[in-house]
């Protein structure tokens, strides 16, 4: 196993999106961290700590690289120097938390001594609504896969736990958590929200587009700038006005399940289905920008201009 990833390996990870990011202009300082594996003894340790069982595409992922870092910068005048940080202003922001940062967020027992509030108060509220989100008690357990620099939390969410019984990898999927403590269907398991993560470039609170609130503004002028066709996407999807023929899918060559390492999973990760009884993600076919770039359409491709044609 190689200590580092190779440049090749690094494309393949963040399939062409630095490319991509590097013909845009404004953009500039481009920076994907270069991370080191996780051991296999790591990851079964963090198992045995959290009594949960990761899934094959987050097991193979930190196999491959301890988490993710990929940030850009938008430059406002061509004559400023890329490294004058002073003058450019920090927008892209895709990060994987390493596994030692991916701890428990929710999933505690309730201590019926206590007469304060507890964050076990909101369950009453959601339950009724809708029984199928995660829930802050013993019935899930939650870890944060990223902090998204504290305008919330994406998470692995394990759903139908019980105490002292190991939580199952088939029953994950991405949620996440507002700072109103409501919670937001993203992706049912971490592939798909990784290329989710992706489309959207890591644009600043993009995780919103899946929210009944919506971009806040600011976020959407970024948006309007380098991912116009992403943002009509998701506003159709949260009017309710977008359907499944709407938007067509251009397959893409590359499978990332083949990109993380691990041999025996990989046939068992397709990227264009779903795991069996869970929901799509919405939006999650094609990826976005302007025509002719990283993006799919009825003439578009993804990162190949010999992108295989849909089947569908």
């Amino acid at each position: 196993m190689d200590d580092h990833f190779t440049g090749e390996t690094f494309e393949k990870l963040t399939l062409g999106i630095v490319k991509y990011l590097h013909k845009q202009d404004g953009i500039c300082s481009i920076k994907l961290d270069d991370r080191r594996p996780t051991q296999r003894a790591v990851i079964v340790a963090w198992e045995q700590k959290y009594s949960c069982m990761l899934p094959n595409d987050i097991k193979n992922f930190y196999l491959t690289t301890d988490g993710m870092l990929l940030t850009w910068r938008f430059k406002p005048k061509p004559e400023l120097k890329d490294s004058d940080t002073t003058s450019t202003i920090g927008v892209g922001n895709m990060e994987i938390n390493r596994l030692e940062n991916m701890t428990k967020v929710a999933g505690v027992m309730n201590n019926m001594n206590t007469t304060g509030p507890s964050i076990l108060d909101l369950e009453s509220d959601e339950e009724e609504e809708n029984a199928v989100k995660p829930h802050f008690d013993m019935r899930s357990r939650i870890f944060d896969i990223d902090s998204c620099k504290g305008y919330g939390k994406v998470c692995l969410v394990y759903k139908n736990t019980k105490p002292g019984i190991p939580a199952q990898s088939e029953n994950t999927e991405i949620w996440f958590l507002d700072r109103s403590l409501q919670w937001h269907y993203l992706a049912p398991s971490f592939t798909v929200y990784f290329r989710l993560m992706i489309m959207h470039l890591g644009l600043p609170q993009w995780q919103y587009a899946f929210t009944d609130m919506g971009l806040p503004p600011q976020a959407r002028q970024w948006f309007n700038l380098y991912a116009p066709k992403r943002l009509d996407i998701d506003e159709l999807r949260l009017s309710g006005q977008s359907k499944e023929d709407d938007v067509v899918i251009s397959e893409n060559p590359l499978d990332i399940g083949k990109v993380f390492r691990g041999k025996s999973d990989k046939k068992k990760m397709p990227m264009t289905n779903n795991a069996a009884g869970k929901k799509k993600a919405p939006g999650s076919g094609g990826l976005i920008g302007r025509t002719g770039g990283f993006i799919t359409g009825k003439q578009g491709s993804i990162l190949s201009q010999n992108a295989p044609k849909n089947t569908k």
